[in-house]
């Protein structure tokens, strides 16, 4: 909810151009989505969990990089991570 708010006020981003730099989150979660259901059966759910937290945990610390001089792309990636963690961890929790 905060991206899109500095990604349009504060880097003057167009509503279109932050909407495209969330899109890659949820691809992520669908594609991984697809991924992580078939390894569900075949690994333990809380190893997955783990796994999905690990792979949040790194995301969420690339977004530490982001500031005022900030690309398209540095908001791009750690949505991309971040996403992929979304989907092993929810797979595995529900």
């Amino acid at each position: 909810m905060l991206l899109p708010a500095f990604l349009q006020t504060l880097l003057g981003y167009s509503p279109t151009a932050s909407g495209l730099s969330i899109l890659p989150r949820s691809f992520s979660v669908a594609i991984m989505l697809l991924i992580v259901g078939k390894i569900a059966d075949k690994v333990d759910n809380r190893i997955l969990t783990v796994i999905g937290l690990i792979i949040i945990g790194t995301g969420t610390f690339l977004f530490t990089n982001i500031n005022l001089t900030s690309s398209i792309q540095n908001v791009m990636i750690p949505n991309l991570v971040l996403g992929s963690g979304i989907a092993f961890t929810f797979i595995s929790v529900s």
